[in-house]
């Protein structure tokens, strides 16, 4: 009798280790083996390899070499204080977070765009000299690794992209048409 209640709780215990194995390979976290795999096909430039990228210093610096337009590049920052920025910064920077850029991007038409980027750091768009608003933050991505996504409406041609309060030298960035 003491054997078969051992035998009886040993075969329980298999059967839920079992299938908390199978649970694992197929939830959640299975989806996860490969990051960055559910992204929308006009974000899937998030997936490759950064293109390494300076920040420009000004807007003059920054049109005369847009981002990639729905390319993923490694924007190297720079010291705040050296940037003269299209639109000041309206948000307050902790004084660690030294860090800034700005880029230019030529979109081809008329719509919402989204920015991501690899760090939770500031971001502006400014177009035509004018702050554009965010229409949407966040909406997360199952399995996508990244800090932001932001989406802006935006006119066809150049606009300016910002980033401030950044904790890093480098922040990785993607501007493609809103998905």
């Amino acid at each position: 009798m003491v054997t078969t209640k051992i035998l009886l709780r040993a075969a329980v215990a298999m059967l839920v280790l079992t299938a908390g194995t199978a649970r694992a390979q197929t939830g959640p976290d299975a989806a996860c083996a490969n990051p960055n795999s559910a992204l929308p096909p006009t974000l899937s430039g998030w997936a490759k390899a950064p293109v390494p990228m300076s920040t420009a210093h000004d807007v003059a610096e920054a049109t005369r070499r847009p981002l990639p337009f729905g390319e993923r590049i490694a924007l190297k920052l720079d010291k705040t204080d050296s940037i003269k920025f299209a639109h000041q910064p309206g948000e307050q920077m902790p004084k660690q977070y030294i860090y800034s850029g700005m880029i230019s991007v030529r979109l081809p038409k008329d719509g919402d765009y989204t920015v991501m980027i690899s760090e939770a750091n500031w971001v502006d768009v400014v177009q035509g000299g004018q702050l554009v608003v965010a229409r949407q933050m966040g909406g997360r991505i199952a399995c996508a690794k990244y800090g932001k996504k932001l989406e802006f409406p935006l006119k066809s041609g150049d606009a300016i992209v910002q980033f401030f309060g950044a904790p890093y030298e480098t922040v990785d960035v993607l501007i493609a048409p809103a998905s």
